[in-house]
C-alpha cells in the first residue's frame, strides 16, 4: 500500500484502528485518508462511534481550504544535452543485467527496483545535473525572457486593441505572436 501511495505522491494520515469489535478484541484500520498535499489538512481523529451497534468509528478530518502554496521542494534536473552517451551506453551494456535480474527471477518487483536504482545510477554518473528548488507560483518554463516579451507583447496588443484594432498594426501583433520564445 505504501508503494502505491508513494508513487502516486499521496500521504495516508490515518494511524488509529477505525474499526473496533464490541468487546475490543479486534482493531483493525479500514478507512484512510489519502491526500496530496498533507500540509492542507488541520485536524485528523478517530473519534467514538456515536450509533452503539456500529464497530466502525467516525475518522473527522479537518481540512484548510484557504488556497496558500505549498511549500518549496528540491529535486534532481538533468542536463541531458550535456550528456556522455558513448558511456551511458557503455555502462549499460557492460552490467551483467541477466545475472543480477535472473537473481530475483521469483520476484518481479524486485527486478524493476533493481532496474530502476541501476538505471538512476548510471544516469547520475554520465548526465550532469544539478538540484534545483521549485516553488508552486511559477512554473520552471515561465522565464526571465518569457514574461519580459510576454509584457511587451500585451502592452502592444492593449495598444492595439485600444486604437480600434487598426489593419495597419495586425501584421506587427502577429510578427510579435509568432515570435513568441520557446
Amino acid at each position: 500500500m505504501q508503494d502505491i501511495l508513494g508513487r502516486h505522491s499521496l500521504h495516508q494520515l490515518v494511524d488509529q484502528p477505525t474499526y473496533i469489535t464490541r468487546n475490543g478484541e479486534h482493531k483493525t484500520l479500514v478507512d484512510l485518508v489519502c491526500v496530496g498535499q498533507p500540509n492542507l489538512v488541520v485536524c485528523n481523529e478517530v473519534l467514538g462511534s456515536i450509533y452503539h451497534k456500529s464497530h466502525h468509528q467516525i475518522n473527522h478530518v479537518k481540512i484548510n481550504l484557504q488556497c496558500f502554496r505549498p511549500p518549496p521542494h528540491k529535486r534532481l534536473v538533468y542536463h541531458y544535452a550535456r550528456a556522455n552517451v558513448e558511456m551511458l551506453q557503455r555502462a549499460c551494456h557492460m552490467y551483467d543485467w541477466v545475472g543480477e535480474l535472473s537473481k530475483l527471477m521469483d520476484n518481479p518487483e524486485g527486478q524493476v527496483e533493481l532496474f530502476d536504482e541501476v538505471l538512476n545510477n548510471i544516469s547520475i554518473n554520465f548526465i550532469p545535473n544539478e538540484e534545483k528548488t521549485f516553488y508552486a507560483g511559477e512554473p520552471p518554463w515561465l522565464t526571465k525572457n518569457c514574461k519580459k516579451f510576454y509584457k511587451k507583447y500585451n502592452r502592444f496588443y492593449k495598444r492595439y486593441a485600444r486604437r480600434g484594432y487598426p489593419p495597419a498594426e495586425k501584421a506587427r501583433v502577429e510578427a510579435l505572436k509568432m515570435n513568441m520564445p520557446p
